[in-house]
């Protein structure tokens, strides 16, 4: 097994929800207004995630309500990228949305 371990550093910058919102939109690739797996990969990937596909992986089962694969931008991908208490999102975390823990 392979492992990438090509990521982007984290910067010190801290994100906000909009920033994240126009990042997770722009790697909508096909126009479809949903976010598949590999566009959630991409979107990590470039915040400098250490495990984009694990993220991404997650972030779909976490945030995609309908269960039809994909995360749709206007239904569903602000509940991936609100961040409970805060504007900022530390992306050195492990998980989604700024828990400690997933929660299906």
């Amino acid at each position: 097994m392979v492992f990438d371990t090509n990521y982007k550093v984290p910067t010190n910058v801290p994100y906000t929800e909009d920033l994240i919102m126009k990042l997770f939109k722009s790697h909508d690739k096909n126009g479809d207004d949903q976010l598949s797996k590999v566009e959630l990969n991409a979107a990590f990937k470039e915040l400098g995630s250490k495990w984009p596909s694990i993220r991404a992986s997650l972030a779909k089962h976490y945030a995609d309500d309908n269960r039809d694969g994909f995360i749709s931008i206007e239904k569903e991908l602000s509940k991936l990228v609100k961040v409970e208490g805060t504007k900022e999102v530390d992306f050195s975390v492990p998980l989604v949305s700024g828990k400690d823990e997933f929660e299906p």
